[in-house]
């Protein structure tokens, strides 16, 4: 019996099911819903007339603002807080909507946004291959009257576009951001490697990341004593806002803004926390000096040799003596103890290439072990070693010549395995060393 009753229930579950089979669980297609969506989201981002501001912050938690104006012809407008050109420039490109398992906004041509994304590390200031962890494709999230949040669809960027005012787009089109972003563009206006805030009678070294969006100090208290401070920023049509304000004694300093490049004295004039003057100028020796620096240097390279691929950065240039684009170049390695020369075992900086057989010294310039003074390493000139083809002529002796410069040059610890040797003449020449 109860067999027979399990039967009959299953009977009666099949039957309702085939009587409802043909029944829709909703009232429109899956095309025909995914299309509505698209439909919505187009006529969101078109109809603000004032288009829109967007924060994306990246992978890396950092944040960046663009202002963004589209059309229905699936054209889109934008300014970025990049760099003062992005800031300054309206740029054009193409933008599409479309379903990818979900409703996904995509900037489809370069455009400001890619900036973010390129591989290329003197575009995007980022590391090589890598970008700065953004996005330029980005599933669509929620919509509201004046808010639309996406997501990034590799990277996972956050981004929200907020419908903008009248005085938004202004500030845009006016140049208002492009003089809030000035300070992005530091390391091309000032060719030195150190750059010095002075407010009042207080110092502070600064080192800018303009792709990064940090910025760091270092000075000495009022009792001399070395400090540092690190913080993020964000730019607005104002100026620079740290994110953590730097405390030192009874001076706070909360943002930097109104900068103006004076071509003549090579330096910025600003105004610090909105009511006190600055000035932003090159230095040509560190405010705190690690004076054991150049001796860690040489006997940490004692362990590993030290290399560089692009030589001597130069007024702003890397690779400015053009090793990089001698045929087969490698790098140029820093190795110390080479050989015995008269009872001295002299150092080499030796141009290195790869050949038939793997890598292979091919020439350099041979130093006898070097002199450290002041906390500075100077480098005294024995000789050339090997024949220096013509076509490398220029890139050697260029490259040699800075090397034995008699005053030296300061070393900066930049992390483990990395440091900055910088001339001491006028710190507009600096080489970077790795392990």
């Amino acid at each position: 019996m109860k067999s027979i009753l399990s039967y009959i229930i299953l009977a009666a579950v099949l039957l309702a099911s085939c009587s409802k089979e043909d029944d829709p669980v909703f009232s429109e297609t899956a095309d025909q819903r995914i299309n509505r969506v698209l439909a919505e989201y187009e006529a969101a981002l078109t109809s603000s007339p004032n288009g829109w501001n967007a924060e994306m912050t990246t992978k890396n938690e950092v944040t960046y603002r663009f202002h963004f104006s589209f059309d229905k012809s699936n054209r889109v407008k934008m300014f970025s807080d990049f760099d003062g050109t992005t800031a300054a420039v309206r740029k054009e490109s193409s933008y599409r909507l479309k379903a990818l398992q979900q409703p996904a906004l995509l900037f489809d041509t370069y455009s400001y946004i890619h900036i973010l994304t390129d591989p290329a590390d003197s575009i995007s200031g980022g590391p090589v291959g890598v970008g700065l962890n953004a996005d330029f494709e980005f599933s669509l999230d929620s919509l509201s009257a004046d808010l639309i949040k996406l997501t990034g669809r590799q990277q996972g960027s956050k981004m929200i576009l907020r419908k903008a005012s009248a005085q938004d787009a202004d500030a845009w089109q006016t140049g208002k951001w492009a003089g809030g972003s000035v300070l992005a563009g530091i390391n091309k206006r000032i060719l030195n490697y150190w750059k010095r805030l002075t407010v009042g009678t207080r110092q502070y070294e600064i080192v800018i990341d303009p792709s990064f969006h940090t910025l760091e100090f270092t000075w000495r208290n009022a009792a001399g004593t070395p400090q540092r401070h690190t913080t993020s920023f964000n730019y607005s049509a104002e100026g620079m806002i740290l994110t953590e304000p730097l405390q030192d004694g009874a001076n706070t300093i909360t943002s930097l803004s109104a900068a103006t490049w004076n071509n003549g004295t090579a330096a910025f004039t600003l105004t610090v926390n909105n009511n006190t003057a600055g000035r932003i100028a090159g230095a040509i020796a560190p405010i705190v000096n690690d004076a054991n620096a150049p001796e860690r240097w040489w006997n940490e390279g004692l362990q590993d040799y030290w290399r560089t691929v692009g030589g001597f950065t130069v007024n702003g240039v890397w690779n400015a003596y053009k090793l990089a684009n001698l045929k087969d170049y490698y790098y140029l390695a820093f190795l110390e103890q080479w050989e015995e020369v008269d009872g001295v075992e002299v150092d080499i900086f030796g141009f290195v290439f790869l050949g038939g057989n793997g890598l292979e010294l091919r020439y350099g310039l041979a130093t006898y072990p070097p002199v450290f003074t002041g906390g500075r390493i100077v480098f005294p000139q024995y000789g050339v070693l090997g024949t220096i083809p013509p076509e490398a002529e220029d890139a050697f002796y260029n490259t040699a010549i800075t090397l034995i410069n008699p005053n030296g040059f300061y070393l900066v610890q930049t992390g483990q395995n990395r440091y900055d040797m910088v001339s001491a003449s006028d710190a507009k020449s600096w080489i970077t060393w790795q392990r």
